[in-house]
């Protein structure tokens, strides 16, 4: 049986047990999450660590899995909301590690690529991290999580023209920023 494709939502039966269902929406889901991650988050540790903080938390409410219409944006939230916690953590641990110590860690969590596409992801990252944070969670969110605007709207509690307008001018300082 071929598997289904990436970008279509998990569809589940009811007699699926939501643990089976959950499963199954983190193996298509993984990557885009990684990749929402590690942007949100800053490495590849911070973002295999929150990965694995946000299976928890869907672990623990799996029984919700079967309840929500779209299962895809639901997880993205709790991602969202693990990667905020961490970056939070982050930013008070490296308030106090002195700097040579800091630059370990990122050259550590550099992503590993050839030289080529290494630059492209640097261009892409240091695009998206001009960003503001609500701006940045929006465009990740929209991009990866492929949340409906609404979606976004109550995931951060902001009205749905503010979404919009604030992705449309996200999108314009990325293009502006890699050109």
């Amino acid at each position: 049986m071929d598997s289904p494709s990436p970008d279509q939502p998990v569809l589940h039966s009811s007699r699926q047990r939501p643990s089976e269902i959950l499963r199954q929406a983190f193996v298509r889901y993984q990557d885009e999450l990684f990749g929402m991650l590690y942007f949100l988050t800053g490495g590849v540790e911070q973002a295999t660590v929150a990965i694995q903080e946000t299976f928890s938390k869907c672990w623990m409410h799996r029984h919700h899995a079967v309840e929500k219409p779209n299962l895809k944006a639901w997880i993205f939230h709790l991602a969202l909301g693990t990667a905020r916690d961490r970056r939070h953590a982050a930013k008070h641990k490296l308030s106090t590690m002195d700097e040579a110590e800091a630059t370990r860690l990122t050259d550590r969590t550099s992503p590993p690529a050839d030289s080529q596409m290494r630059r492209r992801l640097i261009q892409m990252r240091q695009a998206v991290s001009l960003l503001s944070s609500q701006d940045r969670e929006i465009l990740l969110l929209r991009q990866n999580g492929a949340m409906s605007y609404e979606e976004i709207s109550r995931s951060l509690n902001l009205p749905v023209s503010t979404v919009k307008v604030k992705l449309r001018a996200a999108l314009a300082k990325i293009r502006e920023a890699i050109h």
